[in-house]
């Protein structure tokens, strides 16, 4: 029984915005306060002597029979489960409970419940959040997402970054990640953001980030770094990253073609005006300007074709490159012309670096004597700030082209030489088949009274008729069977190729229309133009015929050779259409019973 004292503090627990209970050890209730009408909806006459199991939510009820337990083994009971409302609805309460005895046994049960529902929603909104989270970093398919401590060792690590830095996550747990994948600038980066993270609680703003892969390779993210936090504090930080490696690839290839010459890897005409114009002041004076121009890249272009053209410049870029400091500017200007700018270096200096230029030049052209390589050099120096950059540049490029024009004739010649030993090479034209031909064309000029003039052009057109057969395709040369339609026109090119390399050359442009014109037929079906009968020149259709024949008579990748008695019939067969007929005549006349 309570006396007075205890029935005045029951009236006072009546106001209690908390549950202030008394049960037996079987959970029947025996008192409760008036906040049961509030909190579930019931008068406290209405669950006085019940159990208070008849209450509790069913899902709590394997908690409830625990805590039936817990009371008869210890004297101070803590435990949270849920009662129902009389509408049914669920309400979470914190019970702090402590257990009455008399003579040393478990009596019965008082205590205080807190309805915490709203403190546990809370808690379960945000593990859904958390639980989403997690989900979105484990499934992001692109995005690469890490959790960090305050000393930058990881705790979250999603497959994305699995796959970008090479490493699983229990590899990288609670290590540091700046010294496994960063290099010191970038490590200490992440580090201030880091910082700035935990201390401000404010989110670093996008970046891009150089990173080391486990495997070496370096890669580019773009990230971005921001709090978590807890209880009002930043429990860890997230960054997140996109590999941007290929976007940096193209945006680093794009800088380097603004600056640089895609075919030789120097610079190009643009940063050659802008250096110029940034070294125009009296710190870099003297400033010597060198001006380089490949001599006869329109005549490779035109017979060999642009792809062997392409290799003269990489070669002469290598070349003229080759002595020179990684401080000199060296730049291709122009199809076939390159500038050196050579800051700080006077007149001699210059000089002294043109002839290793020259030097460079000759070892290439000892290694590659098929396709030699000819420049034309001129070099100039600045002084004096009154004398510009610009004007600079101008005399060195005129004192090239004084030298291109001393020269022109002879590296002409020189390249045809060179064209002519490449063909010789390629046996296209071996020297027995050669001679023959000479030997029978004079024969026959000599036979029909051709004046000592044409009979040396034959001389000559019997060694070089067919050297435009150096810009033809090898596998269309020495194709074996026959030559389909297409590659037909392509050998059919060789007297135009043939007759631009003759008019390149004092020695032989005296043969060129007649190298253009050797493959015309009397009867106007041959090649190129089409020409008949004695719009041929004369010296031409002599070779059209000798070259038949020798042809014929030698064995080819399509087929075997032809005995002479064969090969005469078919000159004889050809006459009238293919042959001057005259000439057809006189040849079997003279050769016909060899």
């Amino acid at each position: 029984m309570l006396g007075i004292s205890g029935s005045h503090l029951l009236e006072l627990f009546d106001d209690v915005q908390d549950l202030i209970f008394i049960h037996d050890m079987e959970g029947r209730i025996s008192y409760i306060n008036n906040y049961i009408l509030k909190l579930l909806g019931y008068y406290p006459q209405e669950v006085l002597g019940k159990e208070l199991k008849s209450f509790v939510s069913p899902g709590f009820l394997d908690h409830y029979l625990r805590y039936l337990d817990n009371i008869y083994r210890e004297k101070y009971v803590q435990d949270v489960f849920g009662l129902l409302t009389k509408n049914g609805q669920e309400r979470i309460l914190e019970f702090n409970n402590t257990v009455l005895y008399r003579g040393g046994k478990p009596q019965e049960v008082r205590g205080v419940a807190r309805d915490i529902t709203a403190r546990k929603w809370k808690e379960k909104a945000v593990t859904d959040a958390l639980g989403r989270f997690e989900s979105i970093i484990e499934h992001t398919p692109m995005v690469a997402v890490q959790g960090f401590d305050i000393n930058g060792c990881i705790y979250h690590w999603n497959p994305v970054s699995e796959k970008l830095y090479g490493m699983e996550l229990k590899e990288v747990l609670e290590k540091p990640f700046h010294e496994l994948f960063l290099e010191k600038k970038e490590a200490e980066r992440f580090l201030a953001d880091l910082k700035k993270v935990f201390e401000e609680g404010l989110p670093v703003e996008t970046r891009e980030f150089a990173i080391i892969t486990a495997g070496g390779e370096k890669k580019w993210v773009y990230s971005s770094m921001f709090p978590v936090f807890e209880d009002g504090r930043c429990l860890e930080a997230i960054r997140m990253e996109m590999d941007i490696t290929e976007r940096k690839k193209v945006e680093e290839r794009l800088e380097y073609l603004s600056t640089h010459d895609p075919l030789t890897g120097l610079y190009n005409r643009g940063y050659f005006e802008e250096a110029i114009h940034r070294l125009d002041t009296p710190y870099s004076r003297p400033v010597s300007i060198i001006v380089c121009d490949v001599d006869d890249l329109k005549l490779v272009n035109d017979t060999m074709g642009h792809d062997k053209g392409d290799d003269l410049l990489k070669a002469a870029a290598a070349a003229i490159r080759l002595p020179f400091r990684t401080s000199d500017i060296v730049a291709r200007i122009g199809g076939d012309e390159f500038a050196i700018v050579l800051p700080n270096t006077p007149r001699d200096a210059a000089e002294r670096a043109f002839r290793r230029i020259e030097e460079s030049i000759c070892q290439y052209n000892r290694s590659n004597p098929q396709l030699p390589l000819n420049i034309s050099m001129g070099v100039s120096t600045s002084t004096k700030p009154e004398y510009t950059l610009m004007d600079t540049f101008k005399e060195a490029d005129s004192s090239m082209y004084h030298d291109k024009l001393r020269k022109t004739n002879s590296t002409k010649n020189a390249m045809v030489r060179s064209l002519l030993s490449t063909i010789r090479n390629k046996s296209l034209l071996a020297d027995d088949y050669t001679d023959q031909v000479k030997e029978m064309a004079v024969a026959l000029g000599k036979e029909i009274g051709l004046s000592q003039k044409e009979l040396i052009s034959i001389s000559i057109l019997a060694l070089v008729h067919d050297i435009g057969k150096v810009g033809i395709p090898d596998n269309i040369l020495y194709k074996q069977g026959r030559l389909l339609p297409e590659e037909r026109k392509i050998i059919e090119k060789h007297p135009e190729i043939g007759h631009r390399i003759a008019l390149a050359s004092a020695e032989l442009a005296s043969v060129a229309d007649y190298i253009l014109s050797h493959h015309e037929w009397w009867n106007g079906e041959g090649y190129p133009f089409g020409l008949k009968q004695t719009e041929i020149p004369v010296v031409s259709r002599i070779i059209s015929i000798v070259n038949a024949y020798n042809a014929m008579i030698s064995k080819r990748p399509y087929r075997e050779a032809l005995t002479h008695g064969e090969a005469i019939a078919e000159i004889k067969k050809g006459a009238g259409t293919q042959f001057d007929p005259e000439l057809a005549e006189k040849f079997i006349k003279l050769f016909g019973n060899r």
